[in-house]
């Protein structure tokens, strides 16, 4: 096994959006429901965010806005599949 060249840069803003990219296509080939986090939080698939307002301040974690949001596509889903 090898790792692939760039694997020392897992973090970056291309990294981040092309797994954000994969994801969408992995998750559409398997006829799966997204929540699509990037979409919500960023306008360039991951690579930055929208606005500072939906992380703590470290640029990493979503605050209670965001979960809160989070929580609300779950429920809204549920809903739309209970008879």
């Amino acid at each position: 096994f090898q790792f692939p060249q760039n694997f020392d840069a897992p973090y970056s803003a291309t990294s981040i959006s092309d797994r954000n990219t994969r994801i969408r296509t992995l998750a559409s080939d398997l006829g799966l429901h997204l929540i699509d986090l990037s979409n919500h939080v960023s306008d360039d698939n991951g690579a930055t965010w929208k606005s500072s307002s939906f992380n703590i301040g470290d640029g990493i974690h979503y605050t209670e806005t965001v979960r809160g949001w989070i929580a609300d596509q779950i429920v809204s889903w549920v809903d739309s599949k209970t008879p």
